[in-house]
């Protein structure tokens, strides 16, 4: 592997690193205020056996639009670490070590 190369995914790592760091960010942001999302988007939760006026019986069911906006951030984490471990791959096979 060429220095040039070399440079450009040490570059790419550590450029998906900071990535890989700003989503787990996010992640830890949003669950700090799981409340307030449901609150805005919806209980995703029911239980059976409640009367219709609790809060989590089934009549105040209103989907699983709450879980979308952590589901992308995983999402995004995923496809984050899977460039960094790709990246990390690339480095070792050439003989360079990452950690």
């Amino acid at each position: 592997m060429d220095d040039q190369t070399r440079d450009g995914l040490l570059a790419k790592l550590a450029d998906a690193k900071k990535r890989r760091a700003q989503v787990h960010g996010k992640l830890e942001r949003h669950a700090a205020r799981i409340e307030q999302v449901r609150e805005a988007l919806g209980n995703p939760y029911f239980y059976t056996g409640r009367s219709a006026d609790d809060p989590e019986s089934k009549a105040h069911f209103t989907g699983y639009r709450s879980h979308e906006p952590a589901l992308q951030l995983i999402r995004d984490w995923q496809d984050v670490s899977r460039q960094v471990v790709a990246i990390r791959n690339r480095l070792r096979d050439a003989g360079i070590d990452t950690d």
